[in-house]
């Protein structure tokens, strides 16, 4: 069912003053008076006239004027004079267009003949205020009074200067509906001095016109009077309530707004069943066409009437990237069992211009490969992002907006926040990077101290050294028995024989030191070459990262009629490496082959022939000769043995080590573990300055939204909002990845391990660097404690509290990598923030992060916003928003509050029915609220009947 002016309340020319040729002082008399004036309506397309002739009520013309147009509405009504606190008052009396005209012309008449004073001139004719106010609350007529500027007005008329002449003009205000002003500077006067004393009244400027030749008057033909109504007494009669359905100008922002940008308003929503459907269930039928209304729609109707259908329907043909679905969810119209209904039916959108989508089948998701048309907050999704564990989510949402807010020249060409984030932070990003790879290196050499600084480790090494010792002692038992050099005679042979062992000997050394020295050579120039492969690696990647900026910076040099080349100047030669290289390989191979034992001119070949010969000598030696000769080599292996166990401080598996290892932990190792921690600390420090910077750059982007929000601080006064960029824990529970629960220490079993860290979090500053550094140092110090008993704390060992497959160096990294410290738009509310709100502070908050700080442009339909909000947040925030809201976007929201559809003053209400008796057929009504059929469907539905209402009106003690 659809009523006369379905659309609901809609912008229209209204003339609330004007004449016809029954008005004694009018200019033209001419029999074609009537034509010209409706001509001249017509042409300035003027929808509703009041006919406020002089003294009289002219039925025959007005019956006249509506036979000739049924468009325009005409409404009765007469303009009188009063000398109330002045001579020559002009009040004027509006009647409704369906009051019965003869029986109104007859009053007037004998109220004329009977009430006014010197009736039989028009110059002096007028009556007493009172009898005016009298016959106006009789017919239920509307007084206007000239006021401002405007002539014979009670400003101009009655002056301020006395105290009763402002009484006199303040009790007018008591009877005085609507003030019609003279010219459209006289708005800010009203507003400004008037009304805060007598209260905010709907203001009018009539045209007066005197002469349909020259409507609607000789100075200005643009400025009207725009009233947002029915053309109706009832639309006329809402005004009272909302004096903002009235504006005075060329035209109002909201025709402004769908001229410019039509496709931003849904006209209508159609919904029909597919032709190929074959279930009985009529549901929407063959179609179901619903008008929108271009500002504040609310869907209305008893539980389970469809109300979520509609907004569900228009966000999907409307593509929103939501699947958060009341209606159009697996456990209603799309649930399978016993057929899926959704299939069945299709929609489309008719936009402002008239183009309209595709009709879209109900089963059928939006694209996120498209654009959003609307902005579309399901039902309980406002809960969802309340959920202060999900901080992630309701982020995105302050992104978009802070993303709108941003001029053109500080988004840098960038299509979202999070692309600008990542260009004006890139850097950072790269440092942080080299600096997180810097931490882990650390981490790594702070690992290998501490396990010296263990006690096993020290226990380890005494007992290798007494093993040491133990073996040197063993060894000195078995030292080879002395065998006394032989005295020889000058037995000129032996002599001989013994010389030639010596020089042997000696060759042999020097062949020997020489195959050391060149060992040598060969670990230095292997060494060489690997790492000169590796700096041409290096300096290669380098090249490539060098090319690739320049690449990079290309674009923006020469926009700037800059060049790279000159800017930056960067080469590389290989061939001195590589010649290098070559050179070195050559020395390999030279030494390669000299100490080959296939090359019978190397040094292998030639050790191995002296000591053959140096045997064959010692073969001919005497008997005495030759022992003396074997206690030599056995001696002198011996002795290399003793020295091999003593060995040196930087050779492993030594005496001399192990004592240089226990006494680098007495004496040094402290020095070196705190060195490294500090180290650590420091790159830690750098770390969070990166990341501070980061916070920055997010603080330089918020700043719009907060200038946007101090403009309107007044309005905003019992409800002070800010945006901060701040740091918040995420993911730091992910530590028990790597530690277990299971094992005996501080975390030991699950929710004391959640607690303990619980507690850990709840004493970091995120606004101090040292504070989140000794956050990461007391989660370390509580896997080396077990600090479960205060009185009785325990050392512990960290991997021995590790799941399997989990090292120390993956816990370090993670700890003091700090992953888990994030920079994040927070919102917050009288500085108080989200998670510490209770849940109707954070309901109206986020919605009115989306009514009023969101600066898109799109529809916007809201199901429920009510849900999960007190009555006092309601009225006491969401009214003032949602009203804020739909002065620059289009809203459409289902509501079961009547705060929302009544106070926020809907343009349209569309009543939502399914008669689930009769095979679920959609029915609807849809109107305004001055609408009597809609009306009595709003008290019905909102408020539970009338008599519910006026039984909870009248136990009321205290209405103010």
């Amino acid at each position: 069912m659809t009523t006369k002016y379905n659309r609901g309340s809609e912008w229209r020319k209204w003339d609330l003053h004007l004449h016809t040729a029954s008005s004694y002082d009018y200019k033209y008399k001419g029999e074609n008076s009537n034509e010209l004036l409706l001509k001249s309506l017509k042409d300035n397309e003027i929808s509703v006239v009041a006919v406020t002739d002089h003294f009289v009520i002219d039925k025959d013309r007005i019956e006249d004027l509506r036979s000739m147009d049924s468009d325009i509405v005409f409404f009765p009504g007469v303009e009188l004079r009063t000398d109330k606190g002045a001579s020559n008052i002009h009040p004027i009396i509006i009647f409704n267009e369906n009051i019965n005209l003869s029986e109104l012309v007859e009053d007037f008449n004998v109220f004329k003949r009977e009430k006014a004073k010197d009736k039989d001139s028009n110059d002096k004719i007028r009556w007493d205020y009172n009898d005016i106010v009298d016959f106006a609350q009789k017919h239920d007529g509307i007084i206007t009074i000239h006021a401002g500027s405007k002539t014979s007005g009670i400003d101009e008329q009655i002056s301020n200067v006395l105290p009763i002449k402002i009484a006199i003009k303040e009790e007018y205000a008591e009877t005085v509906g609507v003030f019609e002003i003279g010219k459209i500077e006289d708005i800010n006067e009203y507003k400004t001095y008037k009304f805060p004393k007598i209260g905010v009244r709907p203001l009018i400027l009539g045209s007066d016109n005197h002469d349909p030749q020259k409507y609607p008057n000789d100075k200005n033909n643009t400025i009207f009077t725009w009233i947002k109504a029915d053309p109706t007494f009832e639309g006329l009669k809402q005004i009272l309530n909302e004096p903002d359905r009235v504006f005075i100008g060329e035209t109002p922002e909201l025709l402004k707004r769908i001229k410019i940008a039509p496709t931003k308003f849904i006209k209508n929503i159609t919904i029909q069943k597919k032709v190929e459907s074959t279930i009985d269930e009529v549901w929407y039928g063959d179609k179901t066409s619903i008008d929108i209304n271009p500002g504040l729609v609310a869907i209305i109707g008893n539980k389970g009437s469809g109300k979520s259908a509609i907004t569900d329907i228009l966000s999907i043909c409307a593509n929103t990237h939501k699947t958060e679905f009341s209606f159009l969810s697996q456990s209603k119209f799309r649930n399978p069992r016993p057929y899926d209904r959704s299939r069945s039916f299709q929609a489309k959108i008719i936009w402002g211009d008239d183009s309209s989508t595709e009709f879209i089948s109900l089963n059928n998701n939006g694209s996120i490969n498209h654009p959003e048309r609307v902005k579309y907050i399901p039902q309980n999704y406002l809960e969802t992002l309340c959920n202060v564990e999900d901080d992630n989510k309701f982020e995105d949402e302050i992104k978009s907006i802070i993303f709108q807010h941003l001029s053109d020249e500080n988004k840098y060409g960038k299509d979202s926040l999070d692309d600008l984030i990542n260009y004006l932070s890139g850097e950072i990003k790269n440092a942080e990077k080299e600096i997180l790879v810097e931490i882990q290196n650390q981490n790594e050499r702070i690992i290998a101290l501490e396990e010296k600084q263990r006690p096993e480790y020290a226990e380890k090494i005494n007992s290798a050294l007494s093993l040491k010792k133990e073996e040197l002692d063993n060894l000195q038992k078995i030292k080879p028995a002395e065998v006394v050099k032989p005295e020889h005679s000058d037995n000129g042979a032996e002599q001989q024989k013994q010389k030639e062992i010596d020089g042997l000997k000696e060759e042999l050394i020097d062949i020997i030191n020489r195959i050391e020295i060149e060992q040598n050579k060969l670990k230095v120039v292997k060494k060489y070459i690997v790492d000169l492969g590796n700096a041409k690696e290096r300096l290669e990647r380098l090249n490539a990262t060098v090319q690739t900026t320049i690449s990079d910076l290309q674009s923006l040099f020469e926009g700037l009629e800059l060049s790279v080349t000159e800017v930056i100047n960067f080469s590389i030669d290989n061939k001195i490496i590589d010649g290098k290289i070559n050179d070195l390989k050559t020395e390999e191979k030279r030494i390669l082959d000299l100490l080959s034992e296939e090359n019978i001119n190397g040094l292998i070949c030639k050790k191995i022939s002296v000591e053959s010969n140096i045997k064959n000598a010692e073969n001919k030696l005497s008997e005495p000769d030759r022992l003396y000769h074997k206690y030599q080599e056995e001696l002198k292996y011996w002795q290399s043995k003793i020295d091999a166990i003593n060995g040196k401080d930087d050779v492993p598996d030594s005496i001399k080590y192990y004592e240089a290892q226990l006494k680098y932990i007495a004496e040094t190792l402290e020095t070196d573990m705190q060195a490294a921690y500090e180290c650590r600390r420091g790159l830690i420090i750098s770390l969070l300055n990166k990341k501070r910077e980061e916070l920055n750059n997010r603080a330089v982007l918020y700043q719009p939204v907060s200038d946007f929000i101090n403009k309107y601080n007044e309005i905003l006064k019992d409800y002070p909002i800010s945006i901060d960029a701040v740091f918040i824990f995420e993911g730091v529970e992910k530590l028990f990845d790597i530690v277990s629960h299971q094992n005996s220490g501080t975390f030991y079993g699950k929710d004391n391990g959640m607690l303990k860290l619980r507690e850990m979090k709840s004493s970091i500053d995120l606004n101090n660097d040292d504070s989140i550094y000794d956050f990461a140092l007391s989660i370390n110090n509580a896997l080396k404690k077990d600090l479960r008993d205060e009185s009785n704390i325990l050392d512990k060992d960290i991997k021995s509290q590790l799941r399997k497959d989990h090292s120390v160096k993956e816990l370090y990294d993670f700890i003091y990598g700090f992953e888990y410290i994030k920079p994040l738009f927070e919102l917050k509310l009288d500085d108080k923030k989200l998670s510490t709100l209770s849940p109707g502070e954070r309901g109206a908050l986020l919605l009115l992060f989306y009514l009023f700080i969101d600066m898109d442009d799109k529809p916007l339909i809201i199901d429920q916003p009510e849900e999960n909000l007190d009555n006092e947040s309601v009225f006491k925030y969401l009214v003032a928003f949602i009203k804020m809201a739909k002065e620059k976007r289009q809203v459409i929201m289902v509501t079961h509050n009547p705060n929302l559809a009544v106070v926020c003053d809907a343009e349209q209400i569309i009543k939502m029915n399914i008669d689930k008796k009769n095979n679920n057929i959609v029915s609807y009504q849809s109107g305004s609220i001055e609408n009597p059929e809609i009306n009595k469907c709003i008290v019905n539905v909102l408020e539970g009947t009338y008599p519910a209402f006026h039984n909870r009106d009248q136990k009321y003690i205290n209405k103010k």
